[in-house]
């Protein structure tokens, strides 16, 4: 009789109770992770990841490292201090890859900002808004396309032939106006700056 009150009754308890379970409430949707579909819902989020895109164009591997500094560097407006740190110097010698310092960072944060802006604009194009919000919403599709626009800007300027010297077929970079991740082609640069122009 002990037998069974010490181990049957409470291994039967034990068994019966995980049968029950949790069932549901412990299924929460994560705050901190957010797919597509439910990330941009209110005005608030679409003002965010508009800000985002602004983030995205401040960071140092786009505004100080590649668009202020290489630049200056490769046009010698800036002497290079060959007995200092020397992390300009394949800008300085014209002798940098796609793997050199700072290259990868520029290209990265400028694509990160242009998803951002096309994420705004994808979903705020045909998008019913309340009439208290219309202004806002039209106000952050005009930012993002001019956001778009001059990143790709800064993209072709970097990447790409001199407008004036650029022929039909000279490429520039891919100009990206939807959400997709993957990897199409580049655009030539006229190309590039006759949408950059529309946008």
């Amino acid at each position: 009789m002990k037998l069974i009150k010490k181990t049957i009754i409470p291994a039967v308890a034990l068994f019966s109770l995980s049968l029950t379970g949790c069932s549901g409430f412990l299924d929460t949707t994560p705050h901190d992770s957010l797919n597509s579909d439910n990330a941009l819902e209110s005005m608030q989020d679409f003002d965010n990841t508009t800000n985002s895109v602004y983030e995205s164009i401040r960071s140092a591997s786009y505004t100080t490292e590649f668009m202020l500094m290489v630049p200056d560097v490769m046009s010698d407006n800036l002497t290079l201090n060959r007995d200092g740190r020397l992390i300009y110097n394949e800008f300085a010698d014209f002798k940098f890859y796609a793997d050199t310092y700072g290259v990868t960072g520029m290209w990265s944060a400028a694509y990160n900002g242009i998803l951002g802006a096309n994420e705004v604009i994808t979903r705020l194009d045909g998008m019913e808004i309340a009439e208290a919000d219309k202004k806002l919403g039209a106000n952050l599709l005009a930012e993002c396309l001019a956001l778009r626009g001059m990143i790709h800007f800064d993209l072709v300027r970097l990447y790409g032939r001199n407008y004036q010297q650029a022929s039909d077929g000279d490429l520039g970079v891919t100009y990206k106006k939807d959400t997709e991740t993957d990897f199409p082609a580049r655009n030539t640069v006229k190309e590039v700056y006759t949408w950059l122009v529309e946008d």
